[in-house]
């Protein structure tokens, strides 16, 4: 019996000392969302003005109330037509922010949904909000965590 006790906590011990080793270059940072889109030419001014009025006051909305760390958006030249050249990506503390419901929160982000379209209707929100699918096609969404390199030896 003590030989299983000293196995299992040697074992333990490993997995500890494994995370450690692995870890010893950088500390753990918050996690990003980033949604990645193609949006044609003739899209392209339509698409940053929706962005403009709804997306923008959203996410500062969204940023106030402290429900994300921060926001931002990227572009590049596409490689193709079916490649991302406009990205949006929103920051959380920790992977459980990011991919979590929480009740709470999901009030206070109904309650900004709804000063933003001004009516609590969530079907008239998603209405007034369907311009932007005809305007863009999402190619991906992916979840990282930033990292922090630690001082070099």
């Amino acid at each position: 019996m003590k030989r299983i006790v000293v196995a299992a906590v040697a074992a333990a011990g490993f997995g500890l000392s494994a995370n450690a080793v692995a870890q010893e270059h950088w500390t753990e940072g918050p996690v990003w969302s980033c949604t990645y889109m193609a949006v044609s030419a003739e899209n392209w001014d339509k698409y940053m003005l929706y962005l403009r009025r709804n997306t923008l006051p959203l996410m500062n909305a969204q940023k106030k109330a402290g429900l994300v760390l921060d926001w931002r958006t990227f572009v590049k030249p596409q490689s193709s037509p079916s490649d991302w050249n406009w990205a949006g990506c929103t920051q959380f503390r920790s992977y459980g922010e990011a991919m979590d419901f929480d009740a709470a929160d999901d009030t206070k982000l109904k309650g900004i949904a709804a000063a933003h379209w001004k009516t609590q209707d969530e079907a008239a929100q998603r209405t007034a909000a369907a311009e932007r699918f005809a305007l863009r096609k999402v190619v991906s969404t992916q979840l990282m965590r930033e990292i922090n390199f630690r001082a070099a030896p």
